[in-house]
């Protein structure tokens, strides 16, 4: 499914979910903003 995100038109239409607050494709692509913090900084992010 992520290979998806290898045409530049697919990757382009990136938009931020409102509701979530989540990165998200058409077609059902998203990516939680946590798990992306954690990937990125090593470490949880703080929930409040």
């Amino acid at each position: 499914m992520l290979l998806k995100l290898l045409e530049a038109k697919t990757f382009d239409a990136v938009t931020i979910n409102p509701d979530f607050g989540c990165v998200e494709w058409p077609g059902g692509i998203d990516l939680c903003p946590d798990t992306m913090h954690q990937a990125i900084t090593g470490s949880a992010a703080d929930v409040e």
